[in-house]
């Protein structure tokens, strides 16, 4: 009671400032394990992101291999698109060669025709071949003897 009439302290006080004295050495080993425990963390975080970065640095180098196999594509379908495409342009040369000779035509003439301006040279012979059709006198109804073979 003394103290309590000197200091004016009441017996709440008392605890509470007895608490507090206490708490420093009691706070710090919590602190402790909260900053190993933090650091655990933060280098689990840091092996997320290293392990990210090479997953990201896979999948870049996946995505140029792919972008080199698409472009070799491209080529071999390029190349393929010209090899067929001269193959169409020397066969309209030879069907328009094959015409010409079935027609008294000169064959290499309508073929270098052909494989040089192989659509119009083809509406030309189309057009020729619908003229000549109808300059050609109507076959006849009689007969065409045949030689008398000698033997």
């Amino acid at each position: 009671m003394i103290a309590r009439a000197r200091f004016g302290w009441k017996p709440g006080m008392m605890i509470v400032t007895l608490a507090l004295a206490a708490l420093p050495a009691a706070a710090q080993q919590p602190q402790e394990a909260r900053l190993d425990s933090l650091s655990r963390r933060v280098a689990n975080v840091e092996s997320d992101v290293e392990s990210a970065a090479s997953g990201i640095r896979a999948l870049a180098d996946d995505v140029r291999k792919q972008r080199n196999d698409v472009r070799e594509l491209q080529k071999d379908a390029a190349a393929q698109d010209d090899s067929s495409g001269v193959l169409l342009v020397v066969l309209i040369g030879a069907f328009c060669a094959l015409w010409a000779q079935n027609t008294g035509r000169n064959p290499w003439l309508w073929f270098f025709l052909g494989v040089f301006f192989h659509w119009i040279t083809l509406l030309v012979l189309l057009a020729k071949n619908a003229g000549d059709r109808t300059s050609l006198p109507p076959p006849s109804a009689a007969p065409v003897p045949l030689p008398a073979s000698t033997g």
